[in-house]
This record gives C-alpha cells, sequence and structure tokens, in this order.
C-alpha cells in the first residue's frame, strides 16, 4: 500500500487525503482561469460614444480589480461589497444599452456576459470549496 494511500500528515498533525489534495489543486487551476479571463475580459471593455455609459465601464473596472483582490485575500466583506457594485453597474448599463448603435451594443453585451459568466463560475467555486 502506498504511503499516500493513507494520507499526508500536515503540520498540524491532520491528515489529509490524497483526494482532499487532487480537488484543492483542481479548485486552484480553475480560480486561476476564471480569474484571468475575468480580468483579460475587464481590461478589454471598450470605450463608448456615451460618457454615462464609459462612466460604469469604469466602475465596473474598479469592482473587477477589487472583486479579484477580495477573492485572493479571502476577504469576504470586501467581496460582497464589490459584488453589490458590480450588480449595480451592470443593471445601470443595461438601462443605458438603447442609447448605443448596434454595433456598440453588441461589443458591450459580449464583454459583460463574459465577465457576468467568470464571476458566477468563481462563485460556484468558492460555494464548493466552502463546502468541501
Amino acid at each position: 500500500m502506498s504511503p499516500l494511500s493513507q494520507g499526508i500528515v500536515s503540520k498540524g498533525g491532520a491528515k489529509t487525503s490524497p483526494d482532499t489534495i487532487v480537488m484543492s489543486a483542481s479548485v486552484n487551476v480553475s480560480q486561476v482561469k476564471y480569474a484571468s479571463e475575468l480580468s483579460t475580459a475587464a481590461d478589454k471593455l471598450p470605450r463608448f460614444s456615451d460618457a454615462a455609459i464609459n462612466k460604469h465601464i469604469d466602475l465596473i473596472k474598479f469592482n473587477v480589480s477589487e472583486y479579484l483582490y477580495a477573492l485572493r485575500e479571502h476577504n469576504e466583506n470586501r467581496r460582497v461589497r464589490t459584488l453589490d457594485g458590480l450588480q449595480k453597474s451592470y443593471k445601470k448599463l443595461q438601462g443605458l444599452r438603447k442609447n448605443l448603435s448596434l454595433e456598440e451594443d453588441e461589443a458591450l453585451n459580449f464583454y459583460l456576459v463574459k465577465i457576468k459568466t467568470n464571476i458566477t463560475l468563481l462563485e460556484s467555486i468558492k460555494t464548493s470549496s466552502d463546502n468541501f
């Protein structure tokens, strides 16, 4: 029988199973992937012809940055606060989209969907790792 099959003893003396280690590594890889995609989508958000939309784009970029920082630092209060800020800007942008041309609207929608999807995926990983 392999020594790993019996578990790994951490510094505190608690045993960690190989399955736990594999699950943890898988979660970390997924978190890095989704965080990277989220950061890239926020960074690539273009400027639009409407100043009010650009204001909310800037708020989304700021809140994405703060959200990723909160995740990295395991700061639950900051994470919740930035998610609230993202949600408010997202909703405001949905109302302002009618002022955009079709091309600009499609571009904005493309990036907003990417941002929302990656936040949802990061939140689902966080929830599953909290329950793990």
